[in-house]
């Protein structure tokens, strides 16, 4: 081999050295993403195990969210969009908003506040009752009390995510964090295991007359996912977009 060839070979070495260092890089910096999932098969099976009078709350209720493609860590959503749909012709159904939680990644349970347009809520007072009547549907902003703070003006305003992703790394960096804790981020990070969160809706059943249909308040559990994105999932020519 002369000295040419090796001279050659140094430079394509060098070159394959920068190409590799430029390319972890780019990966490093892109902006770390998340996608969301509603899990509504779960909870279409348990509406219909719910019997109610002489049928079940899946041929009652329908109950959707909507979540934008993919999030960045830092805007993890603050607030969910519930879409209730009545489908009976003969059945009001009421939200007790109060009775109702949202529960983040670690089994905490908040209390769930409706938030109307202009944002103006007491939470020291009970919070009305929604009520959906026969064939029609309820949309909502729902979002967690402690994630809430009233301006000067006497508005709510969100001060955090549902599930703070950024704040849940940065415990887990403490000296004082649990080893569970320190899993549970490694494994999300990892893609190995999703974070997850739950709403649980307190739901009351009136027939047309306006009796109470149902002997205590039922209880539906809507559970979402939150899942990393792998750094191909930014690739224009990805399969998967």
């Amino acid at each position: 081999m002369d000295q040419n060839q090796n001279i050659d070979l140094i430079i394509f070495a060098v070159y394959g050295v920068c190409i590799t260092w430029v390319l972890y890089n780019s990966i490093e910096s892109l902006a770390e993403q998340t996608t969301i999932s509603f899990d509504k098969a779960t909870l279409d099976r348990a509406l219909a195990d719910i019997p109610l009078k002489d049928t079940n709350l899946s041929d009652v209720v329908d109950i959707k969210f909507k979540f934008n493609d993919r999030y960045q860590f830092s805007e993890q959503p603050k607030t969910l969009a519930l879409t209730l749909d009545n489908k009976s012709k003969n059945i009001s159904i009421r939200i007790d908003w109060d009775q109702s939680t949202l529960t983040d990644y670690a089994n905490q349970s908040r209390r769930v506040i409706r938030l109307p347009s202009n944002r103006q809520v007491d939470l020291s007072q009970r919070q009305i009752f929604s009520i959906v009547a026969p064939g029609g549907s309820l949309r909502e902003t729902i979002t967690a009390e402690d994630l809430l703070k009233q301006k000067e003006d006497g508005t709510l305003e969100e001060t955090a995510p549902i599930v703070d992703i950024e704040k849940l790394q940065k415990d887990a960096e403490s000296k004082k964090a649990s080893q569970k804790l320190k899993n549970t981020v490694a494994r999300f990070m990892d893609g190995k295991k999703p974070l997850q969160f739950s709403l649980r809706l307190a739901l009351r059943f009136f027939d047309w007359k306006g009796e109470d249909i149902t002997e205590h308040l039922e209880f539906v559990t809507c559970y979402f996912s939150i899942k990393k994105l792998p750094w191909s999932d930014h690739l224009p020519f990805n399969p998967k977009k």
